[in-house]
């Protein structure tokens, strides 16, 4: 699998009426702005520009964002590529957590996929 790991974070809209106790973080929390526009503009600068960082508005104005980075880094001493990737990052985190075990992992409040965005498999895993 190419690309390194693809790390999303889904951020609900605090103005959406679907908006549930149990939801995580805002857009509007995490870039202290209520304009959407300049949200999406501020999470491409911290992700590193277009070429990096993805973003896509969800239903009831929630907004998904993806990301790239490497899923190894070499270690000198042994020589050898180490996995610095953390299941607590996975949609799978989440199997136990209403309302969120109920929906897709690519819909829960953070997920990973393989840079592709190829799925982890359960031995992936």
């Amino acid at each position: 699998r190419t690309g390194g790991v693809r790390y999303i974070r889904n951020f609900h809209d605090a103005e959406s009426p679907h908006t549930s106790e149990a939801s995580m973080t805002s857009w509007q929390q995490v870039f202290a702005t209520n304009d959407k526009d300049e949200a999406i503009a501020k999470a491409k600068v911290i992700l590193g520009g277009n070429t990096k960082c993805n973003v896509e508005k969800t239903q009831h104005g929630g907004l998904r964002i993806f990301y790239n980075a490497p899923a190894f880094e070499y270690d000198h001493e042994t020589d050898m590529d180490m996995s610095f990737v953390s299941i607590g990052n996975h949609g799978y985190w989440f199997r136990q957590w209403p309302p969120y075990n109920q929906v897709p992992h690519i819909d829960r409040p953070w997920h990973m996929q393989f840079g592709d965005g190829t799925e982890f498999s359960e031995a992936d895993l």
